[in-house]
C-alpha cells in the first residue's frame, strides 16, 4: 500500500514539471458561443512499473475522432397494423354480440349501392324504330301538305285559263286577255322555275294561243307564212330534256296541201332571269327533208324572256332590242312582245286534223 501511494505521488509530480503553463488555452464567453478547448500537440509520457502498458495520446486524434462519428438515424417506428373499430369494439364484448355487429354491417355494405339497371336492347331497337317511324311520318306528312297546297293551286290556275279561254274566243278583246294575264302573273298559281320545264324528263307539247304581233311569231318560227299565198294556221312548242322543237302548220291557198315546218334546237336557261336561250341546229322542211345547220355560223339563236312558267301555262316576252331588262308590264305596246303558250293534251290529233302529221 505504501508503495502504491509512493508510485501516485511520483506521475503526479512528473505531470506538472513536464507539462508546460500553455497547454491549455480558452477563448473568450460571449452570450452565443459555449466555451471551447483546444489543445497543443503534447504527448503525454509517463513510467510505471515493469509490464505496464503504455502508448503515445494524441489528443487532437481522439477529438476528431469523436467529432468525426456518424450520427444515427433515427429509426422509424415499424408501421402500425390498422385495426377495425369492430375488432377493437369487440374487446370485452360478448362473442354473440360482436357476430350479430359484423352480420349487420355486412348486410348493410351490400345494399346499400343496388346495381345499375341495364337497359334491355329490344327497347333501344324499338326507341329507334319509333323515332324511325316519327321521322318518316313527319316527311310523308310534310309532302302531303306540300301536294295538297299544289293541287289547289292547279285548280285556282285552271280556273283563271278557263277565264282566258273565254276571252281569247273574242279576239278583239286584247285587254280582256291581257287582265287575265296579269292576273296569272300576279297571283303565281302553279309557278315553277324554267329550268323545271325545260330540263324535264318527260317532254311536253305547248300550243301558241295567242301572239301580239307578227314580229313575235317571226322571232321564234321560220316566217315562212309570209310568203304569198301562205296563212299561218298553228304553232306548237314542244320542251324537254333541253330540246325545244317549234312546228309551224303553214296553209297554201289553193289546190296545195299544208305544210308544216320543224325547228329543233337546243335550250339554255339563265339562272338569273329565267329567260330561255334556243340554238336552232335543224330543219325539217314541208317535203320531210331535215336541214342541219352545220356551221356554228348557220345556227340560228334565239332569245326569249319567261315572265311566267308552270306545267299549264308559259308566258313568254321578245326581249328588247337594245338588250335592256324585260319588263313584266303585258300591257306594254298593248303586248305586242308577248305570246301565250297552253299546254296541248293531244298535239298529234291536232296536226292530223290539219293533215300533216
Amino acid at each position: 500500500m505504501a508503495a502504491f501511494h509512493c508510485i501516485l505521488t511520483s506521475t503526479i509530480f512528473l505531470f506538472l514539471t513536464i507539462l508546460p503553463s500553455s497547454s491549455f488555452t480558452t477563448t473568450s464567453i460571449t452570450a452565443h458561443n459555449r466555451p471551447k478547448f483546444s489543445f497543443t500537440n503534447s504527448a503525454l509520457f509517463g513510467r510505471v512499473k515493469k509490464g505496464s502498458l503504455f502508448k503515445n495520446v494524441d489528443a487532437d486524434d481522439e477529438l476528431t475522432a469523436k467529432k468525426k462519428k456518424p450520427l444515427k438515424k433515427p429509426k422509424t417506428p415499424p408501421p402500425t397494423k390498422r385495426t377495425s373499430a369492430s375488432s377493437s369494439s369487440n374487446k370485452g364484448v360478448s362473442p354473440a354480440l360482436a357476430q350479430w355487429a359484423t352480420q349487420a354491417a355486412t348486410q348493410s355494405t351490400t345494399t346499400t349501392t343496388p346495381p345499375p339497371e341495364t337497359e334491355n336492347d329490344d327497347d333501344v331497337v324499338s326507341e329507334y324504330s319509333t323515332f324511325k317511324e316519327k321521322k318518316k311520318s313527319g316527311r310523308r306528312e310534310r309532302q302531303r301538305e306540300k301536294q295538297k297546297v299544289a293541287t289547289i293551286e292547279k285548280e285556282k290556275l285552271s280556273a283563271l285559263l278557263v277565264q282566258l279561254q273565254d276571252a281569247l274566243a273574242d279576239a278583239k278583246d286584247v285587254t280582256g286577255v291581257l287582265d287575265v294575264v296579269a292576273q296569272i302573273i300576279r297571283e303565281g298559281y302553279g309557278r315553277v322555275p324554267t329550268r323545271t320545264v325545260t330540263a324535264s324528263p318527260a317532254t311536253r307539247d305547248y300550243k301558241m294561243a295567242w301572239v301580239g304581233s307578227d314580229e313575235a311569231v317571226c322571232h321564234v318560227g321560220t316566217g315562212l307564212h309570209n310568203v304569198p299565198l301562205a296563212r299561218l294556221q298553228e304553232v306548237f312548242m314542244t320542251l324537254g330534256k333541253s330540246r325545244m322543237e317549234v312546228s309551224e302548220v303553214i296553209r297554201i291557198l289553193g289546190p296545195f296541201p299544208n305544210v308544216k315546218n320543224v325547228l329543233k334546237g337546243k335550250v339554255d336557261v339563265n339562272g338569273k332571269s329565267g329567260g330561255m336561250s334556243i340554238t336552232y341546229d335543224s330543219m325539217i322542211d314541208g317535203t320531210g327533208k331535215e336541214i342541219l345547220a352545220g356551221k356554228e355560223e348557220n345556227k340560228k339563236v334565239v332569245g326569249l324572256d319567261v315572265i311566267f312558267a308552270s306545267e299549264d301555262f308559259i308566258v313568254c316576252k321578245v326581249p328588247a332590242e337594245d338588250g335592256s331588262e324585260t319588263s313584266e308590264d303585258v300591257y306594254e305596246e298593248n303586248g305586242k312582245d308577248i305570246i301565250l303558250f297552253l299546254k296541248e293534251d293531244d298535239m298529234d290529233a291536232e296536226l292530223e286534223s290539219y293533215r300533216v302529221l
